[in-house]
């Protein structure tokens, strides 16, 4: 055992003794973990493990979708979507002007499983992908073809024949087949085909001249290897096979991965910062992030609103990379308009920058703790985070229904249990939470917490640690150690 930690310390390394001790007390049931996230322009979305939908800010899940379970949900511009375990989609939101809710196959609103029209005929329409824009939304079908909904002014349906300005229904986009991913974008459709290429619809995509008709399907030049490719306003990035991001599009902010220029660049760019180790890439509004193989989150671009999670920097911009502070197992990544977020290894989410209302629980706190860091601070308030945050966060903050709640106090009732001379449960001195910690305290000067922002650690505090918080390592393998 490493002789650094105190004996207190040593006896909570020890694995075998609390696994032990959680066998002969029984199992403990396993809290809802959050599995997808996605940010969208004022609002942002995830699933839990149950199939769950959990939404904040300003489109909340509709009461429609409390008994179908769901696999992914996308947020949208005032509007979110959701592919269920049966492969429908469901559309919901206060937005709807360009019918990007869609019509389900009866006719009515798309809370309930959305059509697919073809000609005069109409079926019910299965997915398994879903994507969401600004004012439209896509899905790809089991057979690899694409289909939109909502606005087509912009050319994002492709070449429809009668020409459509908007859909109800879902129509299939000419052009894009054999695909086996999509994203969706202001006035811009994509997909990546099984031959590694990238085609896009819509003048959004950047792809399209002045003299172009923006509805024909383009070729991203230079790309054969794409994994996946992500879309917003502005810009885009594609994740390569081999681990490289590229992006091409408009770079005010240096969100393309070089030194921010004015004018549009059309033939994608290798994103030096990422190297060959991202696993998934994510687009915003002016900046954009990766997913690293080991669980760290890069982003490079604006951060005037805090968007790549570093505290506070003023005039922040440009094709700097930086890591996200406090996240260190990231396992999916989105960004929003002004926001990111990150699920994390044991189903908690993240989420940094500037977004609108609300979870429950606002912490007006003036930084958060992260462990080995200390506190940061940020800029503001003058905005509302949806999440468990001052108003305005430049560093990551728990989202209040997805933070690490269950597991903390999984594993402290499991430390009482296992050691209940060092942490008897009749003699707490105080349990608590505030802002950016909860602990609880003992008799002796013992003491338990989890951060509550950044990657949840379990840490402790007793009388040979001279006062000082002693980091016992993240909290979710110690959440599956309780469990066992």
């Amino acid at each position: 055992m490493n002789r650094k930690h105190p004996p207190i310390a040593r006896h909570l390394l020890s694995r075998w003794l609390l696994a032990c001790a959680a066998w002969l007390l029984g199992s403990v049931a396993a809290p809802v973990l959050a599995t997808t996230i996605s940010a969208g322009y004022e609002h942002a979305c995830s699933v839990s493990d149950a199939g769950l939908p959990t939404c904040w800010g300003s489109v909340p899940v509709d009461p429609a979708m409390a008994n179908v379970r769901i696999l992914d949900t996308k947020a949208g511009n005032g509007f979110s979507c959701a592919l269920s375990a049966e492969r429908t989609v469901h559309c919901w939101g206060p937005k709807n002007e360009y019918s990007q809710r869609g019509l389900n196959f009866d006719g009515r609103n798309a809370v309930w499983p959305m059509a697919l029209r073809q000609g005069a005929e109409q079926s019910r329409l299965y997915a398994t992908q879903i994507a969401a824009g600004m004012r439209h939304a896509c899905a790809l079908t089991q057979g690899g073809e694409v289909a939109c909904w909502g606005d087509a002014g912009q050319g994002q349906m492709g070449l429809q024949e009668p020409v459509v300005t908007t859909t109800e229904y879902a129509l299939r986009v000419p052009g894009l087949s054999n695909a086996v991913r999509i994203a969706a974008g202001n006035g811009s459709t994509c997909a990546v085909l099984r031959t590694g290429a990238v085609w896009c619809v819509g003048a959004g995509s950047l792809l399209a001249g002045p003299q172009d008709d923006p509805r024909t399907p383009r070729q991203l030049p230079g790309i054969d290897d794409a994994v996946d490719v992500s879309l917003f306003d502005g810009h885009a990035c594609v994740q390569r096979s081999a681990g490289k991001v590229a992006c091409w599009g408009r770079n005010l902010f240096g969100e393309l991965g070089v030194p921010a220029h004015a004018g549009t660049v059309t033939t994608p760019v290798d994103v030096p910062g990422p190297g060959t180790g991202a696993k998934a890439v994510a687009v915003g509004y002016g900046f954009s992030c990766a997913l690293l193989q080991d669980g760290r989150v890069q982003c490079w671009g604006d951060h005037s609103k805090g968007q790549l999670g570093i505290g506070y920097v003023p005039n922040q911009t440009g094709a700097v990379y930086v890591q996200v502070v406090g996240i260190t197992d990231a396992v999916a990544i989105s960004a929003g308009l002004e926001h990111a977020c990150a699920v994390l290894d044991g189903g908690y989410a993240q989420c940094w920058g500037k977004g609108t209302a609300l979870g429950n629980n606002l912490c007006y706190s003036y930084g958060a703790y992260y462990p080995n860091t200390g506190y940061l601070p940020y800029k503001g308030p003058d905005f509302t985070l949806a999440i468990c945050a001052p108003p305005q966060s430049h560093t990551p903050f728990a989202v209040s229904a997805l933070r690490p709640y269950n597991d903390a106090t999984l594993v402290m009732d499991w430390a009482e249990r296992s050691l209940p001379q060092t942490f008897p449960v009749g003699q707490r001195v105080m349990a608590d939470h505030h802002a950016n910690f909860r602990y609880r305290l003992y008799p002796g000067g013992h003491a338990l917490g989890v951060n509550d922002h950044g990657t949840p650690h379990l840490m402790y505090m007793g009388p040979d640690t001279n006062g000082q918080l002693r980091d016992l390592g993240r909290l979710a393998p110690w959440a599956r150690e309780a469990r066992k």
